[in-house]
């Protein structure tokens, strides 16, 4: 693997709904009426499923007869469990989070059928934005990253702790990860049967897991710089667009993991994101990943969101996800390919296809 071949930035580009999302014709009657009243129309007059995004999630843009335009989004009855829970922490963000009045697309509003069964549908709302097919752009995504960074949630607990969150939790102990790789031989060969040379990629993990695994227990108790996480920073969840009249501008998106925790987290995942998309060499990942961190933060926070990555890349593809191996693939390949540049390991044979 060299890191100036960027082989995963399609999975950052533009493409068609990957995951079998719900038509808008099966939204019950009563959650249309809601949606009308969030706006103060009286009718939808257009609806179409937004394309996009590796999960089997609603997504939808919507006009009104009163000229309001809806990006809609949620969960529905064919849905994972966990989606609803994922709306409610997400619209809670946008109610206690000034700053998301400003760089992210304006919230409207949540609505939902029924009792509010988790298995039923829950849609929120914001003001859609006229979005403008671009590049990646790493300085804009940075200097959004920097407002998000300065956010004070510490007093008010607006969001909830990283190390409490229901995904975010994961990254943050000494447990799984890496160590799932070195209890479990049966998954190690699963790892590297995902490269092209096996035999190397075996050898790889054999030579390098006590170094991750020490990083990745440090990990768990480092003192890490704390603040506001995005805790989903990929370069897809920016869209550049304009709201109304307004001239064009970068919005950062999809705020479901909101928590208070390690500033880095955002910093490294964000970088490896651009790298995988062709955005950055790594050389120029690895300065802005670390930023003003110290040096041992940004290595224990490196093996461990590669350790994530590295124990999901080889899992059977889920049905109702076909693209999320695809970018699983992509960040761990960035983030080993971090993980060569900051001399921590040698580095990784190609993927079997990528």
């Amino acid at each position: 693997m060299t890191s100036s071949i960027f082989p995963f930035a399609f999975v950052f580009a533009a493409h068609p709904p990957l995951a079998a999302k719900p038509d808008f014709k099966g939204v019950p009657a009563s959650l249309e009426r809601d949606l009308c009243t969030l706006v103060g129309a009286q009718n939808i007059t257009h609806a179409a499923t937004a394309p996009g995004g590796i999960s089997a999630a609603a997504a939808f843009h919507l006009a009104f007869d009163n000229g309001a335009a809806l990006f809609v989004k949620g969960s529905h009855p064919g849905d994972q469990s966990h989606g609803a829970a994922n709306l409610r922490g997400e619209c809670a963000a946008y109610q206690s989070l000034p700053l998301l009045r400003d760089i992210a697309p304006p919230y409207v509003g949540m609505v939902f059928a029924d009792n509010g069964d988790d298995n039923g549908w829950w849609l929120g709302a914001w003001q859609a934005i006229k979005v403008i097919a671009a590049p990646p752009d790493p300085a804009a995504a940075f200097a959004l990253l920097d407002r998000v960074q300065l956010t004070d949630v510490t007093a008010d607990g607006a969001v909830p702790l990283a190390t409490a969150h229901p995904y975010l939790a994961q990254f943050f102990n000494a447990t799984y990860k890496w160590q799932r790789l070195a209890d479990d031989p049966k998954r190690a060969e699963k790892f590297a049967a995902c490269f092209a040379d096996t035999f190397t990629a075996a050898a790889w993990l054999r030579q390098n897991l006590p170094t991750l695994l020490k990083l990745q227990s440090r990990a768990a108790t480092q003192s890490y710089r704390l603040g506001l996480m995005h805790g989903d920073l990929r370069c897809d969840n920016f869209l550049y667009g304009a709201l109304g009249t307004d001239a064009p501008r970068w919005w950062l998106i999809d705020w479901a993991n909101a928590a208070e925790g390690p500033l880095l987290f955002d910093r490294v995942m964000l970088a490896a994101s651009l790298h995988a998309a062709g955005a950055l060499e790594v050389r120029d990942a690895a300065r802005d990943a670390q930023g003003d961190h110290p040096l041992a933060d940004y290595h224990c926070m490196l093996a461990s969101q590669a350790g994530y990555f590295a124990d999901q890349l080889y899992r059977d593809v889920p049905a109702a996800m076909p693209a999320l191996r695809d970018l699983q693939k992509a960040m761990f390949w960035a983030l080993a390919a971090l993980l060569t540049e900051a001399q921590i390991t040698a580095p990784l044979p190609d993927f079997h296809s990528i």
